[in-house]
């Protein structure tokens, strides 16, 4: 199964999908709480995980935080790798499944895992989240984006994708991350086609 799924993002990240992403440019919400951390002087070691292109592990590398971008897939690791080698900055890159992160307990700061957990079922998110907190020490930060119950798709968006994303509803998100102290939960929008189509998704910010 994990090689079924491996091999789709491969597919993926070698093809025309990961040609329609932002390879490149860091997400505003990323931008601004990574700022935030560098006021901090206890954070300096940052998980990106499932970090795709690399676009916030090379972020977080510009901004000087000990950086290290985790995926499944072999081809995005190659295009992040190029992307830090772009920005002449330097990060630790590592292949494998968010479900076995191969780091010890406490090995990170914080970690941002941005637009991904929706890519795994419900049932698989309580094992993942679980594993973030255990490689995030305690008193660290994660920042986490996944798509919410508010989108609204047709057959044509969901042809773009691996797979049929997660939804989750707010009492789900509540839920999930009820072992961490969640300090802010909100929305980030965008709609298309003249309003018919909804891309939403969860941000939340938390203590581990």
């Amino acid at each position: 199964m994990k090689d079924r799924i491996k091999d789709r993002w491969e597919d993926f990240h070698s093809g025309k999908g990961a040609a329609n992403m932002a390879l490149e440019w860091p997400d505003d919400y990323v931008v601004r709480f990574a700022k935030r951390w560098l006021a901090d002087d206890t954070i300096r070691t940052v998980l990106d995980m499932n970090c795709g292109a690399g676009r916030h592990t090379a972020l977080l590398a510009e901004l000087s935080f000990a950086a290290t971008g985790y995926d499944i897939s072999d081809a995005a690791l190659e295009l992040a790798a190029g992307l830090a080698k772009k920005r002449g900055v330097t990060a630790t890159f590592k292949q494998g499944p968010s479900q076995e992160l191969p780091f010890a307990d406490g090995a990170f700061d914080a970690l941002v895992a941005w637009r991904t957990l929706h890519v795994f079922t419900l049932e698989e998110l309580p094992a993942i989240i679980k594993g973030m907190c255990r490689v995030v020490r305690p008193g660290g930060r994660l920042l986490v984006s996944t798509r919410s119950d508010r989108n609204i798709y047709d057959e044509a968006r969901l042809g773009t994708v691996v797979h049929r994303p997660t939804d989750l509803t707010l009492e789900q998100v509540q839920e999930l991350f009820a072992g961490t102290t969640v300090e802010q939960v909100e929305l980030s929008e965008f709609t298309s086609q003249n309003r018919k189509l909804r891309d939403s998704y969860w941000v939340i910010s938390a203590v581990r």
